[in-house]
């Protein structure tokens, strides 16, 4: 599995799409269907970074939690370079979503995801070693060498074995999300989705914890999939950024390519929101569409300020403008965007 056969891939994904049906009425009748995928595109390759980002209710967490299955996809391949199943005598290329029950579970173990809220994700009934340590004894592992091992996961987080033995409701929002890190690590994962994973933090914090994402990825080779609405803090951490727009990807760059010249009006918009942006460009005007009843032509067209008569009945395809960059947007050659 390769990319334009220059580069081996992790995970490809294709066509990706999430349908949920809409329910309306004292009796639920079915009412309609939200499309919040719509034929997403991804490729990563190993010990890589894609950022993902958008508006809330763009996808974005839905195309993250549907890779790996958290959520059943109504449409789609994504195929993945699986250490595991090859070791237990299966194909080194597994399509993740048509893999069964037996392939799933070793599945399991090479993807991993880190949450938005580090407190809900822990079980507030059990100590901080027990959380850790709950994918560890799920793969027999005995009790002993859980021990061991679950120091080694916290220390690699910078934390101090002695939180061992507390709570969850004891420790900061920070350490909270260290220990969420410390458990997605316990199986030597080869990709973590991370799902706004710094995103309830404070600014300080935040810091500190894409610089723990960042030296786990040089050490161990990791390769996430980094999902947030924050274009600084994606830019942060990715080796190139995929922009969602109402369940499909409007633009897919290499990350200074992107900041630079974005070659989509909605990348523009988004830019411009970053703090500390310069420049006085317009930010987008308005509320996303109604996913139910999404607009004709390029999704976007409504709150675009260089929308043209074919955005409204043609809907611009996702394709290559440069060696680094692609867009869906009629006018991605000719429009002078500017980036920071």
């Amino acid at each position: 599995m390769r990319d334009d056969g220059s580069r081996a891939l992790l995970l490809s994904v294709r066509g990706l799409a999430k349908r949920f049906p809409v329910h309306r009425g004292l009796f639920r009748r079915r009412a309609g269907e939200v499309h919040a995928l719509n034929g997403v595109d991804l490729d990563i390759a190993p010990g890589e970074t894609l950022g993902l980002v958008g508006e809330s209710g763009s996808g974005k967490t839905t195309a993250g939690r549907a890779i790996l299955r958290l959520l059943e996809p109504s449409e789609g391949l994504a195929f993945f370079r699986s250490r595991t199943v090859a070791q237990a005598g299966g194909p080194e290329t597994v399509d993740l979503f048509q893999a069964p029950p037996s392939q799933l579970r070793l599945l399991r173990r090479d993807m991993q995801i880190v949450f938005q809220d580090p407190y809900s994700s822990l079980n507030p009934r059990l100590r901080i070693g027990t959380n850790v340590a709950e994918p560890l004894r799920a793969a027999g592992m005995s009790r002993p060498s859980r021990r061991e091992m679950v120091a080694q996961l916290l220390d690699d987080v910078g934390l101090a074995s002695s939180l061992m033995e507390r709570f969850p409701h004891e420790l900061s929002g920070g350490q909270r999300q260290r220990v969420a890190i410390a458990r997605a690590l316990a199986l030597q994962p080869q990709f973590i989705v991370a799902d706004e994973a710094v995103s309830a933090l404070d600014v300080s914090i935040q810091a500190q914890v894409l610089n723990l994402f960042l030296e786990l990825q040089r050490a161990r080779g990791l390769a996430y999939l980094f999902v947030a609405h924050n274009l600084a803090v994606v830019r942060y951490v990715s080796h190139r950024i995929a922009v969602m727009y109402l369940g499909r990807i409007v633009e897919l760059a290499d990350t200074d390519a992107l900041f630079a010249q974005p070659r989509h009006p909605y990348t523009e918009a988004l830019i411009d929101s970053v703090p500390g942006a310069e420049g006085a460009r317009a930010v987008v005007q308005g509320e996303p569409p109604n996913p139910i009843r999404p607009p004709s032509g390029c999704p976007f067209h409504p709150r675009c300020r260089y929308a043209q008569p074919v955005c409204a009945t043609e809907r611009p395809p996702l394709r290559q403008i440069t060696p680094a960059s692609a867009a869906a947007c009629h006018f991605a050659e000719t429009l002078d965007l500017q980036g920071v």
